[in-house]
């Protein structure tokens, strides 16, 4: 703000301009393989970001996604245990918004889907539990 000021108080004529070269370097891009703040931004172990639409890369495979439902529901349940009741409910969530992924991909036979009714039962029914 004090140099907004003293430009302001500045009187100017023609042909004034900066006398150094400014370079804009990196334009707040980050460098392969460094922290985004995306992956664990709670730190709190959880390998999976909150959201799927922030996942570099979406695979196509039910299988991954199961897995990443399965690991988020018991990351979920060991909060639970632990009594952070706040935590493992934001996990319960984050668990539904990757399982509502599953219904839109190819390879969804009887057993899975069979898994998938029961993953999200135990999921509703974990997180109303205490809540």
């Amino acid at each position: 703000m004090g140099v907004v000021r003293s430009i302001e108080l500045v009187a100017t004529t023609d042909g004034d301009y900066p006398t150094q070269e400014v370079i804009i370097a990196d334009c707040g891009e980050i460098p392969e393989g460094a922290d985004d703040g995306v992956s664990d931004f709670f730190k709190d172990g959880d390998i999976y970001p909150d959201w799927p639409v922030d996942l570099d890369k979406k695979p196509d495979e039910i299988s991954w996604w199961m897995k990443a439902v399965d690991s988020i529901k018991a990351f979920a349940n060991e909060q639970y245990k632990k009594q952070d009741y706040k935590i493992a409910l934001r996990k319960y969530w984050k668990a539904l918004r990757y399982l509502d992924v599953c219904w839109d991909l190819e390879g969804i036979d009887q057993a899975k889907s069979s898994y998938l009714r029961k993953t999200k039962s135990q999921i509703f029914t974990n997180s109303s539990v205490r809540f």
